[in-house]
């Protein structure tokens, strides 16, 4: 389970697409070493793919 980590997502409206701003706060750098090693980026690009189909489909 992931504990004390600060996730902010922004979507920002740009002409008929929309920009994502994503950003990760770990406690401590060691932390974060830990879930990049875990496979953190490919975890949220995938999510973030499987959004977009959603998003799409309205």
């Amino acid at each position: 389970m992931t504990e004390n980590v600060e996730l902010i997502a922004l979507f920002e409206a740009d002409g008929n697409k929309t920009k994502l701003t994503f950003k990760v706060i770990h406690a401590t750098p060691e932390y974060c070493k830990q879930q990049e090693g875990m496979g953190f980026y490919n975890g949220w690009g995938s999510a973030f793919e499987r959004l977009k189909v959603i998003v799409e489909t309205f």
